[in-house]
Protein backbone atom coordinates (compact mmCIF):
# COMPACT_ATOMS: atom_id res chain seq x y z
CA UNK A 1 0.00 0.00 0.00
CA UNK A 2 1.54 3.33 -1.06
CA UNK A 3 1.72 6.06 1.50
CA UNK A 4 0.35 9.47 0.72
CA UNK A 5 2.54 12.56 1.13
CA UNK A 6 0.20 13.70 3.92
CA UNK A 7 0.54 10.51 5.96
CA UNK A 8 2.26 10.97 9.32
CA UNK A 9 5.40 9.01 10.08
CA UNK A 10 5.58 6.95 13.24
CA UNK A 11 7.89 9.60 14.70
CA UNK A 12 5.33 12.35 13.99
CA UNK A 13 2.61 10.34 15.68
CA UNK A 14 4.80 9.57 18.71
CA UNK A 15 5.80 13.21 19.04
CA UNK A 16 2.21 14.41 18.81
CA UNK A 17 1.12 11.84 21.40
CA UNK A 18 3.90 13.02 23.70
CA UNK A 19 2.85 16.67 23.22
CA UNK A 20 6.02 17.90 21.47
CA UNK A 21 5.35 21.23 19.71
CA UNK A 22 5.17 21.12 15.90
CA UNK A 23 8.30 23.28 15.56
CA UNK A 24 10.39 20.66 17.34
CA UNK A 25 9.33 17.84 15.00
CA UNK A 26 11.75 18.69 12.22
CA UNK A 27 14.72 18.73 14.59
CA UNK A 28 13.55 15.40 16.06
CA UNK A 29 13.30 13.76 12.65
CA UNK A 30 16.88 14.82 11.84
CA UNK A 31 18.33 13.44 15.08
CA UNK A 32 19.41 10.06 13.82
CA UNK A 33 22.46 11.19 11.87
CA UNK A 34 26.12 11.36 12.89
CA UNK A 35 26.78 12.08 16.52
CA UNK A 36 23.10 11.90 17.41
CA UNK A 37 23.05 8.31 16.20
CA UNK A 38 25.98 7.58 18.55
CA UNK A 39 24.15 9.30 21.39
CA UNK A 40 20.97 7.39 20.60
CA UNK A 41 22.97 4.15 20.64
CA UNK A 42 24.41 5.01 24.06
CA UNK A 43 20.98 6.10 25.30
CA UNK A 44 19.58 2.79 24.09
CA UNK A 45 22.34 0.83 25.87
CA UNK A 46 21.67 2.73 29.10
CA UNK A 47 17.99 2.09 28.51
CA UNK A 48 18.62 -1.63 28.03
CA UNK A 49 20.52 -1.86 31.29
CA UNK A 50 17.85 0.21 33.02
CA UNK A 51 15.14 -1.98 31.52
CA UNK A 52 16.81 -5.12 32.90
CA UNK A 53 17.02 -3.51 36.35
CA UNK A 54 13.41 -2.34 35.94
CA UNK A 55 12.18 -5.85 35.17
CA UNK A 56 14.12 -7.27 38.11
CA UNK A 57 12.68 -4.77 40.58
CA UNK A 58 9.19 -5.02 39.05
CA UNK A 59 9.26 -8.82 39.27
CA UNK A 60 10.75 -8.87 42.78
CA UNK A 61 8.29 -6.30 44.08
CA UNK A 62 5.24 -7.96 42.53
CA UNK A 63 6.09 -11.66 42.88
CA UNK A 64 8.39 -11.81 45.91
CA UNK A 65 7.10 -8.92 48.04
CA UNK A 66 3.45 -9.21 46.96
CA UNK A 67 3.13 -5.55 45.96
CA UNK A 68 0.59 -4.40 43.37
CA UNK A 69 2.30 -4.16 39.97
CA UNK A 70 1.78 -0.37 39.82
CA UNK A 71 3.51 0.08 43.20
CA UNK A 72 6.32 -2.21 42.04
CA UNK A 73 6.61 -0.13 38.87
CA UNK A 74 6.90 3.04 40.97
CA UNK A 75 9.67 1.47 43.07
CA UNK A 76 11.53 0.29 39.96
CA UNK A 77 11.16 3.78 38.48
CA UNK A 78 13.00 5.32 41.41
CA UNK A 79 15.86 2.83 41.21
CA UNK A 80 16.14 3.09 37.44
CA UNK A 81 16.03 6.91 37.46
CA UNK A 82 19.04 7.13 39.74
CA UNK A 83 21.00 4.70 37.59
CA UNK A 84 20.03 6.15 34.22
CA UNK A 85 20.56 9.78 35.30
CA UNK A 86 24.15 9.10 36.28
CA UNK A 87 24.93 7.11 33.12
CA UNK A 88 23.13 9.42 30.68
CA UNK A 89 24.52 12.62 32.14
CA UNK A 90 28.11 11.45 32.11
CA UNK A 91 28.35 8.92 29.26
CA UNK A 92 25.50 9.50 26.80
CA UNK A 93 25.37 13.29 26.77
CA UNK A 94 28.82 14.01 28.27
CA UNK A 95 27.60 16.79 30.55
CA UNK A 96 29.89 17.93 33.32
CA UNK A 97 29.66 21.73 33.14
CA UNK A 98 26.22 22.36 34.59
CA UNK A 99 24.96 21.85 38.08
CA UNK A 100 24.19 18.24 38.96
CA UNK A 101 21.22 19.51 40.96
CA UNK A 102 19.78 21.45 38.03
CA UNK A 103 20.26 18.52 35.67
CA UNK A 104 18.82 16.08 38.20
CA UNK A 105 15.69 18.21 38.70
CA UNK A 106 15.14 18.46 34.95
CA UNK A 107 15.83 14.75 34.46
CA UNK A 108 13.46 13.75 37.24
CA UNK A 109 10.73 16.15 36.05
CA UNK A 110 10.96 14.77 32.52
CA UNK A 111 11.00 11.19 33.76
CA UNK A 112 8.13 11.79 36.19
CA UNK A 113 5.98 13.00 33.32
CA UNK A 114 7.08 10.03 31.23
CA UNK A 115 6.55 7.60 34.11
CA UNK A 116 3.02 8.84 34.77
CA UNK A 117 2.16 8.41 31.10
CA UNK A 118 3.83 4.96 31.14
CA UNK A 119 1.88 3.91 34.23
CA UNK A 120 -1.38 4.97 32.61
CA UNK A 121 -0.41 3.11 29.44
CA UNK A 122 0.52 0.03 31.44
CA UNK A 123 -2.76 0.11 33.37
CA UNK A 124 -4.66 0.22 30.07
CA UNK A 125 -2.64 -2.70 28.67
CA UNK A 126 -2.92 -4.84 31.82
CA UNK A 127 -6.40 -4.04 33.09
CA UNK A 128 -8.29 -3.33 29.87
CA UNK A 129 -6.43 -5.26 27.18
CA UNK A 130 -5.35 -8.06 29.57
CA UNK A 131 -1.68 -8.10 28.54
CA UNK A 132 0.58 -9.84 31.09
CA UNK A 133 2.24 -7.13 33.23
CA UNK A 134 5.88 -7.91 32.27
CA UNK A 135 5.05 -7.91 28.55
CA UNK A 136 3.04 -4.72 28.99
CA UNK A 137 6.05 -3.13 30.65
CA UNK A 138 8.26 -4.10 27.68
CA UNK A 139 5.77 -2.58 25.20
CA UNK A 140 5.55 0.64 27.20
CA UNK A 141 9.36 0.90 27.45
CA UNK A 142 9.79 0.63 23.69
CA UNK A 143 7.11 3.20 22.94
CA UNK A 144 8.68 5.77 25.25
CA UNK A 145 12.30 5.26 24.10
CA UNK A 146 12.32 7.85 21.30
CA UNK A 147 10.28 10.42 23.18
CA UNK A 148 12.57 10.21 26.20
CA UNK A 149 15.74 10.48 24.07
CA UNK A 150 14.40 13.63 22.45
CA UNK A 151 13.25 15.11 25.75
CA UNK A 152 16.60 14.56 27.51
CA UNK A 153 18.72 15.51 24.51
CA UNK A 154 16.86 18.75 23.87
CA UNK A 155 15.69 19.86 27.31
CA UNK A 156 17.39 18.06 30.19
CA UNK A 157 20.97 18.10 28.92
CA UNK A 158 20.54 19.94 25.61
CA UNK A 159 22.44 23.20 25.93
CA UNK A 160 25.29 21.74 27.95
CA UNK A 161 25.71 18.70 25.70
CA UNK A 162 25.77 20.84 22.54
CA UNK A 163 28.48 23.13 23.98
CA UNK A 164 30.80 20.20 24.65
CA UNK A 165 30.67 18.74 21.15
CA UNK A 166 33.55 19.49 18.80
CA UNK A 167 32.73 20.93 15.39
CA UNK A 168 32.46 18.31 12.66
CA UNK A 169 35.68 17.83 10.70
CA UNK A 170 35.61 18.82 7.07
Amino acid sequence: MASSPHEDSAADVLIRVQGVPAGARSSFLGLLGGRELRRFSKFTLVGGLSFAVNLGVLFAGTELLGLHYILSMLLSGIVVNLLSFALNRQWTFGVTETSVGRDALRYLAANLLSMLAAMASMAVLVDLVHVQYLLANAIVALVFLLANFFMHGQWTFGRSARRREPSPRV
